[in-house]
């Protein structure tokens, strides 16, 4: 079994430590946990990275809103959970993409389903598929990370944010060998991964993905993708 790297960060340490046992309750043995002061992690967020971030929103040194910022700016898939008293601070996550919102007065009701979305979402990217750049080099891909795919020259082309690649597959042996991942087909020959569609058209029926291309959903795949669609993602 992996072990994933979890950063705590909380100026309350009796609070951070009970957190710390909660999680480690929870999953023993899945996370390698480290607790830090909203000062401490400022000095090494850019040494280090973690797999995921449980954030205390508010800290006097500097908010949780701010270090997420921060950890953002590193990686802009960061996995970060924020934990408050305040309620009311959870519509602010959005702006900075958090993954989870947990209330601290809630805290031993809402962690047991926030630690076990998280792990779904560490095994979904930690997920590799053997690919081909363009050089023809074998490479391992991360297949979250795949925003697209069709069928092209009788192989499957890959559409990533780090380029194009291509496997000696077909589309539906891709589907069946990651269930996890979110595919669903617009039209023949065509996949997206549901999690980088960034907007649905309707009317047009027209799918607009996160980091810019469109795809049009036919006519005989529309009533499969939104059912699928509407499954969760």
């Amino acid at each position: 079994m992996r072990t994933y790297t979890l950063l705590i960060v909380d100026d309350q340490a009796d609070a951070a430590e009970q957190l710390r046992s909660g999680i480690e309750g929870i999953s023993p043995g899945v996370f390698d946990i480290a607790v830090m002061n909203a000062v401490q992690a400022i000095q090494q967020i850019y040494e280090k990275s973690y797999d995921a971030y449980f954030l205390d929103i508010e800290m006097p040194s500097c908010s949780g809103f701010q270090l997420a910022s921060r950890i953002k700016e590193r990686d802009k898939d960061a996995l970060i959970i924020f934990q408050t008293t305040h309620e009311d601070y959870s519509v602010w996550g959005y702006d900075y993409a958090v993954f989870r919102f947990i209330s601290k007065y809630k805290m031993m009701q809402m962690l047991p389903g926030a630690i076990q979305a998280l792990k779904e979402e560490l095994a979904r990217r930690n997920v590799f598929m053997e690919a081909y750049n363009s050089e023809k080099k074998a490479v391992q891909l991360a297949v979250n990370a795949i925003h697209c795919a069709y069928m092209e020259h009788g192989m499957l082309t890959l559409v990533t944010e780090g380029g194009t690649f291509t496997a000696r597959c077909g589309i539906h042996e891709l589907m069946s060998a990651y269930p996890m991942i979110p595919f669903a087909s617009p039209q023949k020959g065509y996949i997206v991964n549901l999690e980088w569609i960034g907007y649905l058209d309707y009317e047009s029926n027209m799918i607009y993905m996160k980091q810019g291309g469109c795809v049009k959903i036919s006519r005989r795949k529309r009533m499969e993708f939104y059912q699928r669609y509407s499954e969760g993602y």
